[in-house]
Order: C-alpha cells, then sequence, then structure tokens
C-alpha cells in the first residue's frame, strides 16, 4: 500500500467535513474510560470516565450534584496549589479568576485574581477583555469596562475572543440604551 492510500484509508468522511479514524477512542469508550465520539446511531455520546454521560446536551449522572462539588474542591485546591508554587505566573491568575467568576460566582475574589493577572501580565488582550466583561458584568460600569475593551483591542487586535467578547459587549450597552430610550418614551 502507497502512503497516501494509507493515509486515505486511515480517515473517515462524513458529510463534507474529513475526521481521522477514531478507532483508538471508539477502544477506549467500548473500555470505559475516555472519551468517545459517538455510539454509530448520528447522536454524540460522551463517555466522562466518572460513571456520567453527557448525552445531547443533558448529563446524566445521580449523583451529579454531589460529583460536581467534588471536582469544584479539586478544582479548586489544584489552582491554590498552582499559585502556591507560581504566585506572579499571570496564566495560573487568569485561569483561577476565571474559575473563581464562572464556576463559584466570587466575583469579588475574581476581580482580585484579574487584578493580580493584570499586574503580572499587562499587554495580555485576552485578560484585558475578561476582566472588561466582568466589570460590565458585575458593576455594569459602561467607561471602565470600555476602558480595558480598548486597552485588549490595543494590546491584541487580531484576536478573535478579544473582538467577539468587545463585539458582545457593544452589542448590550446598545440593548441597555435602547431600554433606557423605551423606558423614558413611556
Amino acid at each position: 500500500m502507497v502512503c497516501s492510500e494509507y493515509n486515505m484509508s486511515r480517515v473517515i468522511r462524513a458529510e463534507s467535513i474529513l475526521f481521522a479514524d477514531m478507532s483508538v477512542i471508539v477502544e477506549e469508550e467500548k473500555e470505559g474510560s475516555g472519551i468517545g465520539l459517538g455510539n454509530g446511531n448520528g447522536k454524540w455520546n460522551y463517555n466522562l470516565g466518572d460513571g456520567g454521560n453527557y448525552k445531547g446536551g443533558n448529563y446524566y449522572n445521580y449523583n451529579n450534584n454531589y460529583n460536581n462539588y467534588e471536582k469544584s474542591n479539586k478544582l479548586k485546591k489544584y489552582y491554590l496549589d498552582l499559585l502556591k508554587s507560581n504566585p506572579c505566573d499571570s496564566l495560573v491568575l487568569r485561569n483561577y479568576a476565571k474559575y473563581l467568576h464562572e464556576a463559584e460566582n466570587n466575583t469579588e475574589k475574581a476581580e482580585e485574581y484579574y487584578g493580580r493577572a493584570i499586574l503580572a501580565s499587562p499587554g495580555d488582550g485576552e485578560l484585558l477583555s475578561l476582566y472588561g466583561n466582568l466589570i460590565w458584568e458585575t458593576q455594569r460600569d459602561q467607561h471602565r469596562a470600555h476602558f480595558y475593551f480598548h486597552r485588549a483591542l490595543h494590546s491584541s487586535p487580531n484576536d478573535s475572543s478579544v473582538l467577539g467578547s468587545y463585539a458582545h459587549f457593544l452589542w448590550e450597552i446598545e440593548d441597555e440604551d435602547e431600554d433606557k430610550d423605551v423606558d423614558e418614551e413611556k
């Protein structure tokens, strides 16, 4: 078999998208470990390796709350251990701040850790946009949030996540302004 024929035999075509042969992942799924990509019926089925399965948007697990709490505690301990060993690492600070904001909904601590991360890496556009988003979400301070988004765009003008965050921010400002105009007309 010629090399190119071998490579093509290891590729599966699904509609117009090419996927690599997933036989290794499928074998892991059969054994109950790792992450699988499907069960052959066109519906996604992820085996998360923790007794629960993710099927099309719903996480089925009878001990879901306990498992999430346990995972959250493990993740928090992991971040705190990383922070002990690398207290000025901007990536660790940013990720922990994002965890506090999104998983624990602790926006005060998230703001503190985002601030520390910005001090460690003031030119990180994605970090600046995350902080701007937090300021907008929690305080609705349009001018302050805009300041951080502007700095983010200046630092990373071609970063799609920064551009997307800024576009979302502008959209929300416009919606909020329209709501104010409607309230004033009444």
